[in-house]
């Protein structure tokens, strides 16, 4: 059988990926079954109840919250500087809901109906008077989990915010609070970047299946939104997705900056650095057999000081991009276990700075990223309408945890099917169909947010 390639590169390395067997995955999909049941159920239904459907940007209504760590002897003093730069950020909230903020605190070893539970509600019955809808993580995933915000997030607007200087989190807040307070906005229109580098499946793949299905809609601009599109596409004459080319629109050098960024890319696979693990690879890469080098790569924080991006919002299709766990989303069946990727989980180096920069949110990935959740169930034909629905709702000025609705339901809807697979082998005779809805559904959960959940476009 094939192999199955993974975004993700290494440093200083000719190849471009690694690789995986189809006949090893499927036995690696298999040995899950007692992994899988001791994850929680997800919530039988999404989000927020049907009478409150059109009150998302009402936070008198669904409200706001912030998930802190326990108070105690144990809170660091970066975790006290993230709470006091946060301060007017709550202010501003508790205003616009006109409750105080309820205290929701998280308790070391809960799953997301463990928190649930604890504040009086239970999973797929919301009650936004006790857990608001719009939940911020303030904490490192080294103490609330990447798995925590993931499984809180199928129901929930759940953000995340954490700095390793927690000044870049004073510098987001001040960025959001005078944007928020009307400050100019960015040109209506989404930048749309993707790589294709010669000898690189995973490029070949998203370039003509995600990012030019998704451009050729937005400029279509089919429901009349008025948002211009504009592409940087692998190596074509004029238009290649350089460094140097997503640099300069970012900085609106030659035209405006754009709302909202989209790229699909390779992820930089280093995850035992964290400075430079998740940045994003550009076209500057010429495929193998060359090495790859950081200066082909969006990261590096002298490049990033200088992007004036507050009202900005982007989403980041690349491994590692938001964040690496701990563990791997996997155990082996050989060993029974699963791979260790970071000694401590962490959020990525890249969206801490940009969101430092004013960006208002960061859509990307933990872990690796495939091509799954953009291809359909035969692998034959795009499956992206969950990306539009996402980018749909961010430019409708909807706030940026309820545009990963669509990609949340996706997740669930998959996860239903895998439990059935896992616990009814004899059913799924088709091996492909079973690598391909397991896949599907690991990349489309690895989808996690960094900024305030409320955090929205003006329009």
């Amino acid at each position: 059988m094939p192999n199955i390639y993974s975004n993700g590169l290494r440093l200083n390395s000719p190849h471009s990926i690694e690789a995986i067997s189809e006949t090893d995955l499927y036995q690696i999909i298999l040995a899950q079954k007692g992994v899988e049941k001791k994850q929680p159920a997800p919530p039988k239904k999404l989000g927020l109840a049907y009478s409150l459907k059109n009150h998302v940007k009402n936070l008198k209504m669904v409200r706001w919250g912030i998930i802190w760590y326990p108070n105690d002897s144990k809170v660091t003093p970066a975790e006290k500087l993230h709470r006091q730069y946060l301060q007017k950020l709550i202010d501003l909230r508790q205003t616009q809901m006109g409750y105080n903020l309820p205290q929701l605190l998280f308790e070391s070893g809960w799953t997301a109906p463990d928190f649930l539970q604890q504040n009086g509600v239970s999973t797929g019955d919301m009650q936004t008077a006790a857990v608001p809808y719009y939940l911020l993580i303030v904490a490192s995933p080294e103490r609330i989990p990447w798995d925590f915000q993931q499984q809180l997030d199928g129901e929930y607007a759940v953000g995340r915010l954490w700095f390793d200087d927690p000044l870049d989190c004073q510098r987001y807040v001040e960025h959001l609070l005078a944007y928020e307070a009307g400050a100019p906005a960015k040109a209506r229109e989404t930048l749309v970047v993707g790589t294709r580098h010669n000898g690189d499946p995973i490029t070949q793949s998203s370039a003509p299946e995600l990012v030019q299905p998704l451009y050729d809609w937005l400029k279509a601009d089919p429901d009349g939104r008025g948002y211009q599109a504009s592409l940087l596409l692998g190596d074509e004459w004029e238009q290649e997705a350089l460094r140097y080319k997503v640099l300069d629109r970012l900085k609106g050098t030659a035209q405006p900056a754009p709302a909202l960024l989209f790229t699909a890319t390779h992820g930089l696979n280093e995850p035992d650095d964290p400075a430079t693990c998740g940045a994003l690879v550009m076209q500057d890469w010429p495929g193998e057999p060359h090495p790859l080098k950081l200066s082909y790569c969006l990261a590096g924080e002298a490049a990033l000081a200088s992007l004036p991006l507050e009202g900005m919002l982007a989403f980041c299709f690349a491994c590692y991009s938001a964040g690496v766990p701990h563990l791997q989303d996997w155990v082996h069946p050989a060993t029974g276990k699963a791979k260790v990727l970071a000694p401590v989980p962490y959020v990525s180096r890249l969206p801490q700075k940009l969101l430092a920069q004013g960006l208002l949110g960061f859509i990307g990935h933990v872990s690796k990223a495939w091509d799954f959740s953009y291809l359909g169930a035969t692998l034959a034909s795009p499956h992206i309408g969950s990306f539009k629905e996402t980018l749909a709702q961010l430019m409708d000025g909807l706030p940026v945890g309820h545009a990963l609705d669509a990609l949340n339901l996706r997740t669930l809807s998959l996860s239903g099917v895998v439990a059935d697979m896992l616990e009814h082998p004899e059913k799924y005779q088709d091996e492909q169909q079973v690598i391909n809805t397991w896949m599907a559904r690991n990349d489309c959960r690895g989808h996690v947010l960094l900024g305030d959940p409320f955090a929205a476009i003006r329009v």
